[in-house]
């Protein structure tokens, strides 16, 4: 069943006892396999010039999807009518703070932070800047991570400065214990409804 068009569908992939390859080819397999139920055909998934995955299937049946894995689990976020993007990262595979991809403003709120919460604040930042750029359809590529501010209060996440002139609403994700993320869309937040993949 295709998402309401109020709604996101976040899907969880989980590769536990897989191999570094192994994670990444499962990642694919069950991402290509939950699309291919929504067209009732194969998504076709090729690659644009800024490296995201496109599918023309999906473009014509009004849905937009993004992916994201870190370490041995994976998302996939499919929505209808809005540009979607999601990045996860796993809290252990992390043992330091990258202020050079924090604003000023970012670098005080994670060094003022307890410092047991310091890494997965900053990692929660890190991850709504990526699913911003990654619904944005360009990545990284021509845009420094600290040239995409956010806020983030109380686990509500903000776009300080967006790069063009839509609405872009973030929300955080916990898709499993030791694993922050974040989901960008454009237009209006939308309601999550979260799936597991079969292992």
């Amino acid at each position: 069943m295709l998402p309401a068009r109020d709604e996101l569908h976040l899907w969880r992939i989980d590769a536990a006892g897989a191999t570094p390859p192994e994670r990444r080819e499962r990642s694919r397999s069950a991402c290509e396999a939950i699309l291919t139920d929504y067209l009732d055909g194969p998504p076709l998934i090729v690659r644009n010039r800024t490296g995201r995955p496109h599918s023309e299937p999906a473009q014509a049946a009004g849905l937009a999807f993004s992916s994201s894995h870190s370490g041995a689990r994976a998302v996939l976020a499919v929505a209808r009518r809005a540009a979607v993007g999601v990045d996860i990262e796993v809290l252990a595979r992390r043992r330091r703070i990258v202020s050079a991809a924090l604003d000023p403003a970012e670098v005080d709120r994670v060094q003022g932070a307890d410092p047991a919460q310091q890494l997965a604040l900053f990692l929660r930042h890190w991850a709504a800047k990526e699913a911003y750029v990654k619904a944005l359809g360009t990545g990284f590529h021509g845009i420094e991570p600290r040239e995409v501010p956010v806020a983030i209060e109380d686990g509500r996440i903000t776009l300080r400065r967006p790069r063009d002139r839509r609405r872009w609403s973030l929300a955080a994700l916990d898709p499993w214990p030791g694993v922050v993320g974040a989901v960008a869309v454009s237009g209006e937040p939308l309601a999550i409804s979260t799936f597991d993949t079969a292992p």
